[in-house]
């Protein structure tokens, strides 16, 4: 999964036609998906996936906080 600003979206994607829009799209084995941290904290999905993917990105298991441990 790629996770791209919506701008970019239309660059990677192509571009819809006439009356439509693309939101996301899958080449090969890739998925294009608009990035979740954009997306409003109160969507859960999205804020699962952003919080998912900082991991991802290195973001610590403890999330630096001694108190919670998240595996």
């Amino acid at each position: 999964v790629l996770f791209v600003h919506p701008r970019l979206i239309d660059d990677l994607c192509g571009k819809a036609p006439t009356g439509f829009q693309t939101e996301a799209c899958s080449t090969g084995n890739i998925i294009i998906l608009p990035n979740p941290c954009l997306f409003d904290h109160s969507d859960e999905f999205a804020r699962l996936t952003c919080h998912e993917a900082a991991h991802v990105a290195g973001w610590p298991g403890t999330h630096g906080d001694a108190r919670r441990r998240v595996v």
